[in-house]
């Protein structure tokens, strides 16, 4: 049992002071989730065993959503790039998994408009091939079938040129001396296959 010392109710978050057998516990929940308690929250009111069990779910929900906030304006993620994220961090995944939905519900995952964006930058800035481009993007959450599919549309809409990018790269690598072999051995590691 715990009874609420004060309770302090902002727009999006609730902030709950409790004394637990002499010890003082302030909390942050989100606001919708007040009536997952299941019990008033007024100052004074004694909390139940069943509702002190509730809270550490609820308050692994405001930490998800909370992080999700803070990640996202750092930067665009994947959803299960943000996801990994969260769980990396000690959130519960069904907390992780609520947070990102609510980011998807709420539009700060776009996650086709991300792609497009993330492999120009990438593309622009490294001049990797398609391979790398793949390899790189799966290992930061988005799905395979996805990146491959954006690769082409960006390529047929003129955006990606990754034959022009190769001749460039072979003819800069071949100026610095390299053979030919050694060159091509190069461009693979920068993700273009001998054909690409």
């Amino acid at each position: 049992m715990a009874t609420v010392l004060s309770v302090e109710r902002g727009r999006s978050t609730l902030r709950l002071t409790l004394d637990r057998d002499g010890q003082r516990e302030t909390l942050r929940i989100l606001s919708f989730d007040e009536k997952a308690i299941g019990e008033p929250l007024t100052e004074g009111a004694t909390l139940s065993d069943s509702a002190l069990e509730r809270l550490p779910r609820l308050v692994s929900r405001h930490t998800a959503v909370e992080t999700s906030v803070r990640l996202l304006a750092l930067r665009d993620h994947s959803t299960e790039g943000l996801k990994t994220k969260l769980l990396a961090r000690g959130v519960l995944p069904e907390s992780a998994d609520f947070a990102v939905a609510l980011m998807q519900k709420q539009g700060y995952i776009r996650e086709a408009d991300q792609l497009l964006v993330r492999i120009e930058g990438l593309f622009a800035s490294k001049r990797w091939g398609p391979h790398r481009l793949v390899d790189k993007l799966v290992a930061e959450g988005y799905p395979e079938d996805g990146v491959r599919s954006a690769l082409a549309r960006l390529e047929e809409e003129g955006r990606l040129d990754f034959d022009g990018a190769r001749r460039a790269l072979l003819a800069a690598y071949r100026a610095q001396g390299l053979d030919y072999p050694h060159a091509m051995a190069k461009l693979g590691r920068m993700g273009y296959a001998s054909e690409d």
